[in-house]
């Protein structure tokens, strides 16, 4: 027998999802399962991941929502400001009192789509750059599929990118890192091979390209293989001891990283 709430969406199978819009409308329908507190930060890097997935599967689909892109620009055109906040930082400060943060992104969202479908020309989703979607969160991406990473490489190559093999699975200490990485890229002789001095010198290469006299291209992508290989203690861990069981590949990164 019907009843009133017959006409109301139901929940799907995430995998039945055609597109992002699919996707977001599971998660509002079911914010418990997918943002239990209601953050929106969570859900930029919910929809990142689901940008990531369709460049790892070489899938090609228009998207609005990297930080800085389509909806962030007309949310800040909407609101009449100019900041370098994202568009989950600028709702959750400026959600209204009688309001959520979840509730006014989908509220911003139906106005955004609605505009959208009205003036398809005035709106178009960009397309962000070539390697982006592998750079949004971390300059650090691990692959768990050969197949998927080779396919990555292959479109980085013919969009111009210079991919760089380095065996780090034949790395036993730090300083077989920083020999491989200088040797490829031809840092200078002073390079003190130190985290330091490698943070400085892939600073160089990235804003004024290579060392030696090779085309500096679209980008440059590191290929490390492989990363699980357990190597002996050469580091820290968080309390200052010896980490026998961490790679100490991604260790020597996780310090770059955050140097």
């Amino acid at each position: 027998m019907p009843t009133e709430d017959s006409s109301r969406p139901t929940s799907q199978r995430w995998q039945d999802c055609a597109d992002v819009y699919d996707f977001l409308e599971e998660i509002r329908l079911r914010p418990g399962t997918w943002l239990p507190d209601g953050s929106l930060a969570h859900l930029q890097s919910l929809l990142v991941g689901y940008r990531v997935a369709l460049a790892v599967h070489g899938i090609d689909e228009s998207f609005a929502f990297w930080p800085e892109d389509d909806f962030n620009r007309w949310l800040q055109e909407q609101r009449g400001i100019a900041n370098s906040l994202t568009w989950a930082a600028e709702i959750e400060r400026n959600t209204p009192a009688d309001s959520t943060p979840f509730e006014e992104f989908f509220r911003l969202l139906n106005t955004y789509r609605s505009e959208a479908t009205q003036n398809p020309a005035s709106s178009p989703a960009s397309t962000p750059s070539l390697g982006r979607e592998y750079m949004d969160n971390t300059f650090v991406t691990l692959f768990w599929r050969r197949r998927l990473l080779t396919e990555a490489e292959l479109r980085l190559e013919e969009g111009g990118f210079r991919v760089v093999h380095l065996a780090a699975g034949e790395w036993a200490s730090e300083r077989d890192m920083h020999r491989d990485f200088a040797a490829a890229l031809h840092f200078p002789n002073y390079y003190g091979h130190n985290l330091d001095a490698l943070n400085d010198c892939l600073g160089d290469v990235a804003c004024d390209g290579p060392y030696d006299d090779s085309d500096e291209g679209t980008g440059l992508h590191h290929r490390l293989r492989p990363l699980c290989r357990r190597l002996p203690a050469s580091g820290p861990d968080r309390s200052g001891h010896p980490s026998p069981t961490k790679p100490a590949v991604r260790q020597y990164f996780s310090a770059a990283s955050s140097a």
